[in-house]
């Protein structure tokens, strides 16, 4: 006489089966459509970053700027050898230390935009890519 109802029961319980397991895999297909985007986005970024480079160092083919700035990171180097200039050398290091902390990140900024070392910005305290 009730034989119907365990074939109904059955029946309810499988399709909220189902539908909980469609819940699930649309939410991992989200998740992983969610991780596709971040990497391509990633990807991307570093495409542009790579290309910023290469067309910095292609405007700079006929400027001295890039010689200036290798000239005056080497000189303190140079300079260190030298007896008679180590005294400056070391003198000036102590005055660029007390210059504002500002000045500094801007010294080096340009620095890395002569040398086309945009890529090594993300490197920088306040720009650390949280992974």
């Amino acid at each position: 006489m009730w034989s119907w109802l365990p074939s109904i029961i059955g029946g309810i319980f499988g399709f909220a089966k189902d539908w909980i397991v469609r819940k699930q895999e649309h939410g991992i297909r989200l998740e992983e459509a969610k991780v596709t985007a971040e990497i391509a986005r990633i990807q991307a970024e570093q495409v542009m970053i790579g290309d910023a480079d290469v067309a910095s160092l292609q405007a700079q083919e006929r400027s001295w700027k890039d010689e200036f700035v290798v000239l005056m990171i080497f000189a303190p180097y140079i300079g260190s050898f030298i007896p008679g200039l180590q005294v400056y050398v070391k003198a000036g290091f102590v005055i660029l230390g007390a210059l504002p902390e500002w000045y500094q990140w801007a010294l080096i900024g340009t620095i890395a935009s002569v040398l086309a070392l945009r890529f090594m910005i993300h490197l920088l305290p306040w720009n650390a890519k949280k992974i």
